[in-house]
């Protein structure tokens, strides 16, 4: 168990394995012995008895990797915390320290806090999300191992996004800055791959039935279908018609309770209309069910080169909605940042698309009402397809600014973005000569460009 200034690390162990490793950490980073008594080191409870002996010393101890103690073997830990948490809370006693949990796996730590069965239930004091990696530490990462490159990052972003353990499997075994049909192998193909298991254990463990389900539906419907594909496609494979009447209700468990799944509308219409699309929050899921998983699954009949070249090649296909994620959460931060030079686009606004089943799409609509601006996006994964993109973007303006809500931006000043994951000098010239003045050019690199490491 790793001690990390007042943070144990709990492992995916059997209970003398968490026990050991819990002793192990203790004498290392000297935890002293006026501290813990006469505690010696057997069962799970006396791991308990030593937190309990830190927090009357008014120490703040922090558990990580707490969602493995939804493990069964390792629950009656939770029930010996439970009584110790109770004592304080109770009043019985008193530290100015504190109990900080953390875990990687938001449905176990529902699991582990949230259900009214659990032992810790409404023991929470205070809440705080902490997010993943952003863009630009997954790229200094991949930097201090000299794997870094803009399709490198993409690649890892969009199959690992940015879960801090990931990255560090991937170093044990090393697979950072390997070729990225042999990363997914290693990772995930081989029957003894470290991630094989990952999805199903952790981040779908206690989801089934028809939640299951419909997972499983958004991730092969290209990863962000429409609500309408979504039911027709529930109504053909689960219980027909009462399939589709109940995934609005599923979907509200999945995207409040275990927000696994986020829903998107275009810019200025309703929450719910019948243009929302569905998809995955997590990526490192999307790539699991939509792309690995069968290929995984087929590895005693089939040569896993075969299979982590096939999958490679399907995730390509969500790439590039990853990389407009990315550069929005660029976009977005640049703008809290008050960024200068080339990345200044001060928003009013988060950044949003528009889409519609007959006329086009726009990947990306920046709005700054302050200084009366308007700027229209596209991302394209490849260069070169965003040539002539600035003009079928200029286009697609005058189709928008005729309609409402849009019309009373007409007055605004517009310009053009065109977003890819690297750009060469020779390819930004000609687009940015498209539209001489309104096309401003973008690749990874530019919108991470200043932006700390969280």
């Amino acid at each position: 168990m790793e001690f990390l200034a007042g943070c144990f690390q709990i492992p995916d162990a059997e209970p003398g394995g968490l026990v050991a490793e819990f002793s192990e950490a203790i004498k290392v980073h000297d935890i002293s012995q006026a501290v813990l008594g006469n505690i010696q080191f057997h069962r799970l409870s006396d791991v308990a008895r030593a937190l309990e002996a830190m927090l009357m010393e008014n120490h703040t101890v922090v558990l990580d990797e707490f969602q493995y103690l939804n493990h069964a073997k390792l629950k009656p830990l939770l029930s010996y915390l439970q009584s110790v948490v109770d004592q304080f809370q109770g009043g019985s006693r008193s530290t100015t320290g504190g109990l900080i949990v953390a875990g990687s796996i938001h449905t176990e730590m529902e699991a582990i806090l949230s259900d009214k069965s659990a032992p810790l239930y409404g023991r929470v004091t205070h809440l705080l999300d902490v997010n993943h990696f952003s863009p630009s530490t997954v790229r200094s990462i991949l930097r201090d191992h000299d794997a870094y490159s803009p399709e490198a990052l993409l690649f890892y972003f969009n199959l690992i996004e940015g879960v801090p353990k990931y990255y560090q499997t991937a170093f044990e075994h090393d697979l950072l800055g390997r070729p990225a049909a042999e990363v997914v192998k290693g990772l995930f193909i081989e029957p003894s791959s470290p991630l094989r298991s990952e999805a199903e254990n952790w981040f779908l463990h206690g989801i089934k039935g028809r939640n299951l389900a419909i997972l499983n539906a958004i991730a092969h419907l290209g990863g962000s279908p429409y609500h309408s594909d979504l039911l027709s496609y529930m109504a053909e494979t689960s219980e027909g018609e009462k399939a589709k009447n109940q995934v609005g209700s599923y979907l509200e468990i999945l995207q409040n309770k275990y927000r696994i799944v986020v829903s998107e509308s275009p810019i200025f219409t309703k929450k719910r209309s019948r243009f929302t699309r569905h998809r995955l929050s997590d990526n490192f899921l999307q790539a699991w069910l939509g792309c690995i998983k069968s290929r995984a699954l087929s590895v005693a009949f089939r040569n896993s080169d075969e299979l982590a070249e096939q999958a490679r090649e399907s995730l390509l296909a969500f790439e590039g909605k990853t990389l407009e994620r990315m550069f929005v959460q660029g976009f977005q931060k640049q703008s809290s940042l008050g960024a200068q030079g080339k990345n200044t686009f001060l928003l009013d606004e988060a950044i949003a698309g528009y889409w519609n089943e007959v006329e086009f799409e726009i990947d990306l609509i920046f709005l700054n009402h302050t200084d009366r601006r308007l700027r229209l996006g596209s991302c394209r994964r490849q260069q070169q397809k965003l040539m002539g993109e600035g003009k079928n973007l200029e286009r697609k303006a005058t189709k928008l600014l005729g309609k409402k809500p849009f019309s009373q931006y007409k007055d605004y000043r517009l310009d053009f973005a065109l977003c890819t994951t690297q750009l060469s000098p020779e390819v930004r010239k000609t687009l940015e000569s498209e539209i001489p003045g309104r096309v401003t050019t973008y690749d990874l690199e530019d919108v991470l460009e200043g932006l700390p490491e969280e």
